[in-house]
């Protein structure tokens, strides 16, 4: 068994922490999404090993533990990167690393028959959906409380993959099966 496997799945799970509850004091951010991105590429690395497709993403994560460092400089300035076709691209470059990475733990979980992998799609999907409808609605300038809604819902189902996940970490079937 890959002993880095399980450790890989639980920093996915920290990193969905990190990137989603930000706690500021002033401009300084409590939980920096830049250290949960961090923690996605050390899973990607891990998670390749037994998912080869995931290595695709490491360009991905670098990209935006790039942009959310840069974000925090901008930050400290007073400033942001308020182009809109830069957000448009960080956001879709997001939610693809995310998806591809979720998909690749749940192939792993079929694969090694755990009893823990089947909530892994439709919460990838949920959340999936209401981050891209959070996102275009604020875009579009849209109707707040259809934003505030799908954006609750989003947290609500992040915390939710990220419970999930550690508990599917900690899976007795990664200790017998060839991860």
């Amino acid at each position: 068994m890959n002993i880095e496997y399980p450790k890989a799945i639980k920093n996915v799970a920290w990193s969905i922490i990190l990137s989603t509850f930000h706690i500021n004091i002033g401009v300084f951010d409590i939980l920096p999404d830049w250290l949960g991105y961090i923690l996605l590429f050390s899973a990607v690395k891990a998670i390749s090993d037994v998912q080869p497709t995931a290595g695709l993403l490491k360009p991905f994560a670098v990209i935006i533990i790039a942009d959310s460092i840069l974000d925090t400089v901008l930050k400290f300035m007073g400033t942001s990167v308020g182009i809109y076709v830069y957000n448009l691209v960080i956001s879709v470059i997001y939610i693809y690393i995310y998806f591809q990475i979720l998909t690749d733990i749940w192939h792993t979980a079929s694969h090694c028959n755990t009893d823990t992998g089947w909530l892994i799609p439709p919460l990838r999907n949920i959340t999936t959906v209401t981050h891209t409808i959070a996102f275009v609605l604020m875009s579009m300038e849209g109707n707040s409380y259809v934003i505030i809604a799908a954006a609750v819902v989003n947290i609500v189902m992040k915390t939710r993959l990220a419970f999930h996940l550690f508990s599917h970490a900690n899976d007795e079937k990664f200790a017998v099966a060839d991860v």
